[in-house]
């Protein structure tokens, strides 16, 4: 983990970014979290800032950086998907000339600097984080002549995320021996069928699309099933997210956090897993143990709605003998937390010179 950085040059963070305050809604919070689907960034610093969810409409598009100017440095954090702004949330909006080039890895790798010169700064609410400190603060970034190597942040993170993910990949195994991690003696085996709703998406295909911004899930697990993100249609209906997405050529299971269009029509039309009791981390937990059980198929021997609404699973459960989602969710955040914690040593390999 090791970097030399003695190449490195600095950059004014408001040379990069425009800093400015996410849009809101005026409303209390017991109007505005109406247990919607789109997530509301708030000022905290867990669960990625996401305070709560509500039905009103997305204020801001994903893919930048969110921070509290009402607290410290721990409330900065990525936003990969739409949300909706809250009062004293700030955003980091990419700038040109390189406003096309801060991608997901990029902005993470940032984020790891940003946050521990935020942090020497030691704001709190009594020393606010406001935006005429954020945009004068100075960090040093790898760079090609001039400007940033976004070809390097890019690099990196890509291989500091396939170590993280190795860790994840230990879930797997708890479905067909008795792992240390986990005790499965009084698990229980379910039907999907019987703890899901299950749906198909409308007739569609990705190259009948223009460019946009809605994420379009087919099989595959590439970018967790987003082949890309395209302009909806009149007669489109919109797939809800908070779901899991099946591919039928392969098994494949995964969490969709956010609405998207997803692939229908014809034998590869992806499957949609539908129960109230499902967030981001029980999803993770459940699709999981769903592919791990799935692979099975291929495309000579696709899975279809029978054959997946009769497959049993094996889960945990509560003393009523029905799934412990609350269990999941807890199992899946503390396997994060520990990852995190991996990750956190990354913000540490700045040092000041």
């Amino acid at each position: 983990m090791k970097m030399d950085i003695e190449d490195w040059k600095e950059f004014r963070v408001g040379d990069l970014f425009d800093i400015r305050p996410t849009k809101s809604y005026k409303y209390n919070n017991s109007k505005l979290f109406d247990g919607g689907n789109n997530p509301v960034i708030v000022n905290s610093a867990y669960n990625n800032g996401i305070g709560g969810y509500t039905s009103l409409p997305n204020t801001e598009k994903g893919n930048i950086i969110t921070y509290s100017d009402t607290v410290d440095a721990n409330t900065i954090f990525y936003q990969e998907y739409d949300f909706v702004g809250y009062p004293h949330v700030q955003g980091l909006y990419p700038k040109e000339p390189y406003k096309e080039f801060w991608h997901k890895e990029c902005l993470l790798f940032f984020i790891s600097i940003f946050r521990k010169s935020a942090f020497a700064k030691s704001f709190s609410y009594g020393n606010k984080f406001r935006r005429d400190i954020a945009v004068n603060l100075t960090i040093k970034l790898p760079c090609k002549g001039e400007s940033p190597d976004f070809e390097y942040m890019k690099k990196y993170m890509h291989n500091l995320n396939m170590k993280v993910n190795h860790t994840i990949e230990v879930l797997s195994m708890t479905t067909k021996i008795k792992s240390s991690l986990i005790n499965i003696n009084s698990w229980k085996g379910f039907k999907i069928g019987d703890i899901f709703k299950i749906k198909r998406p409308q007739r569609r295909i990705y190259s009948d699309y223009e460019p946009g911004d809605t994420p379009f899930v087919s099989s595959g697990d590439n970018n967790n099933g987003v082949i890309g993100y395209v302009n909806p249609k009149n007669n489109d209906i919109i797939d809800q997210g908070n779901c899991i997405s099946i591919s039928p050529v392969d098994g494949k299971a995964l969490y969709q956090p956010s609405d998207f269009l997803g692939r229908g029509g014809g034998g590869s039309s992806i499957f949609l897993l539908y129960n109230p009791n499902l967030n981001e981390y029980n999803g993770i937990f459940i699709a999981t143990i769903i592919t791990k059980l799935l692979t099975k198929h291929e495309f000579k021997n696709m899975a279809n709605s029978t054959t997946i609404i009769n497959e049993s699973i094996l889960l945990p459960c509560d003393k009523n003998g029905v799934p412990d989602f609350e269990y999941m969710a807890r199992y899946i955040q503390t396997l994060q937390d520990k990852t995190s914690k991996k990750l956190e040593a990354f913000s540490y390999i700045i040092s000041d010179r």
